[in-house]
């Protein structure tokens, strides 16, 4: 069997291939030169979660089909593409174990290899960490003395962070500057009689923060710059960056709270309580231009857009889009420029993308593009598989979203805003007529977005637009 990727470049947004009208083997067997569009293609239709931009090179996961007995689990081939087919290349074949999401770290992307993943691109056993520089002969072993290593690499200026459990049974924090002599435990979790483990992890500046059990904690990658700093008597769900702060929540059975740290005791201030009672909890958190927006119910409004600039008394509801106690249920959230785009449901035009700038004024309907009550979020839709739906199904590039909608027309289909109602058009319907491509996967980079869809013919690839 042939090894490889497919790429077809697309002109005027038009591909036989995609439409059914291939190869009798599904292939690709035609294509413009005009390129304004960028589908890869396996011949197993097997690309994976593990998708990350670096350098505005896309590095990827995926099975080409040169391997029997495939599974939707099992592609363990690093890729790397920068969208053309010259430009196109295996870096490396990992088999028989499979590797996470990697990250960019200095130029490079560093990623652990293990034995299982599963369709969100997570390990259940990583036990080895590698750095590349996107060829096989610049891939190299940094470490591999795991019993078991978290797959959450969490990257700063001058390291990278992760949890793991070393061949001693030693439960701990590692870190590594990319070498091989630079990867090693600082700090091990000894007085640990509730056999807590770590979980949420972010790096602000080169200071880790993260939860243990039901505390926070942070580190500057020494032991003895390892320490709790902020016990939540309760339990934190959720922690995430704003500028130089962290913010998190705090829940104890009675209230959820929203909080802002610079790291310490004193520098800790409760921005926003909400009843525990009420349905739903804080989430969606994003910022951009200077504010946090996240999503919330003061049992008064519902579930709505909330906007805080990191005080109490910036700490408010943006709007009550859905009027009363019914809730707008705001849900993709994308930060773009100076302001962030979501999908919400107003009572009148069923889930449909929104804008706002923080403001009451500043918050509107983008284009009802499932005219009526009808939804065109893909999240509302029966089209649109489980699986799917909890992948991301937007991105922003520049000042524009790409992302995923439903018209009541095409199915789920590739859309591109510039906010305006004008600016919000199809851009193609991949899948031709009502049946979805359903698009998602959506991987931004400084002139690219990548996102995964299935053409008509069934076979699942990967797109670029720019």
């Amino acid at each position: 069997m042939q090894h490889g990727l497919w790429l077809i470049i697309l002109g005027s947004f038009l591909c036989t291939a995609c439409m059914g009208k291939g190869n009798n083997d599904g292939s690709p067997k035609s294509f413009s030169t005009t390129p304004s569009t960028v589908f890869l293609v396996s011949k197993s239709s097997s690309f994976q979660s593990g998708l990350s931009i670096i350098n505005d090179h896309l590095y990827l996961r995926a099975d080409d089909g040169s391997r029997d007995e495939l599974s939707h689990n099992n592609a363990s081939s690093l890729w790397i593409s920068k969208g053309t087919v010259e430009e196109t290349s295996l870096i490396r074949d990992f088999s028989p174990d499979s590797f996470g999401q990697p990250k960019a770290f200095r130029d490079k992307a560093i990623l652990a290899t293990g034995s299982y993943v599963n369709d969100f691109g997570d390990l259940a056993n990583a036990t080895e960490l590698w750095l590349s520089d996107g060829t096989d002969s610049g891939t190299e072993l940094l470490f591999s003395n795991f019993l078991r290593a978290a797959d959450q690499l969490i990257v700063t200026p001058e390291n990278v962070f992760f949890s793991a459990t070393s061949n001693d049974l030693e439960d701990g924090l590692w870190k590594t500057d990319g070498t091989r002599a630079g990867t090693n435990m600082f700090y091990v979790f000894e007085d640990n009689p509730n056999n807590n483990t770590v979980g949420a992890m972010v790096a602000i500046g080169n200071r880790l923060f993260f939860q243990f059990g039901a505390s926070l904690w942070l580190s500057d990658g020494t032991a003895e710059g390892t320490h709790l700093f902020f016990d939540t008597t309760g339990n934190s769900r959720t922690i995430a960056v704003f500028g130089d702060h962290l913010v998190f929540t705090v829940e104890n059975g009675r209230n959820e709270s929203l909080w802002l740290s610079d790291g310490s005791v004193e520098g800790s201030i409760e921005l926003k309580s909400f009843a525990a009672s009420v349905f739903g909890k804080i989430s969606r958190i994003v910022s951009t231009g200077g504010r946090l927006f996240f999503r919330a119910d003061d049992g008064e409004h519902g579930q709505e857009l909330w906007v805080s600039d990191g005080t109490p008394e910036g700490t408010q509801l943006v709007k009550d889009i859905f009027l009363g106690e019914g809730s707008a249920n705001p849900d993709t959230l994308v930060a773009g420029e100076s302001h962030v785009f979501f999908f919400a449901d107003d009572g009148v035009h069923g889930r449909e993308l929104w804008i706002s700038d923080g403001t009451e004024a500043g918050t509107s309907l983008v284009k009802d593009i499932s005219v009526g009550s009808s939804s065109s979020d893909p999240n509302e839709n029966a089209s649109i598989s489980v699986e799917t739906s909890s992948l991301p199904l937007a991105a922003a590039l520049e000042s524009k979203l790409w992302f995923a909608a439903d018209d009541g027309e095409n199915g789920v289909e590739l859309w591109i805003s510039d906010g305006t109602a004008l600016g919000t058009t199809l851009v193609q319907d991949i899948a031709i007529g009502a049946t979805s491509s359903s698009p998602h996967h959506f991987h931004a980079g400084t002139s690219h977005v990548f996102f995964q869809a299935t053409a008509a013919n069934g076979t699942t690839g990967l797109w670029v637009g720019r």
